[in-house]
C-alpha cells in the first residue's frame, strides 16, 4: 500500500473529482519517508509550504491497473492559477457576443 493513504480516495474510476482536507499535524497524513526528513510535523508543513510555493511539489497516484502511476504532476504555486476550461468557455462566449453586438451596432448605425 501506498503512503500516504488517501482518505475517500474514490476507488475504481476513471475520472471525477476528489477534494478531502488533510490534517498536517498529524503523522499518518505524511509519506514516512518525507516525514523522516524533518524533525516534526510542523517543519514538514514549512518544507510543503516552500515546495508548492515553488512549484516543486510532484503528486504521483498508483492504481492496481497502473502500478508505476496513473495521475501525476505538478502542482502549480497559488499565485499563478491556471483557469478551467470551462471558464475560459464562458469567457469566450462571453466576448464573442460583446464583439458580435458591437458589429450589429456599427450596421445599425451605417443604415441611418
Amino acid at each position: 500500500m501506498q503512503l500516504p493513504f488517501l482518505l475517500n480516495f474514490p476507488l475504481g474510476v476513471t475520472s471525477g473529482p476528489y477534494a478531502e482536507f488533510f490534517d498536517t499535524s498529524l503523522s499518518s497524513t505524511w509519506n514516512p519517508a518525507f516525514l523522516s526528513d524533518y524533525a516534526s510535523t510542523s517543519e514538514a508543513e514549512l518544507a510543503l509550504d516552500s515546495f508548492l510555493t515553488n512549484g516543486t511539489v510532484y503528486i504521483n497516484i498508483h492504481t492496481t491497473e497502473f502500478s508505476d502511476g496513473k495521475i501525476r504532476g505538478f502542482f502549480s504555486p497559488a499565485s499563478s492559477p491556471v483557469p478551467e476550461p470551462t471558464t475560459m468557455l464562458l469567457f469566450s462566449v462571453g466576448l464573442s457576443g460583446l464583439l458580435n453586438s458591437k458589429v450589429k451596432r456599427k450596421k445599425m448605425y451605417k443604415e441611418q
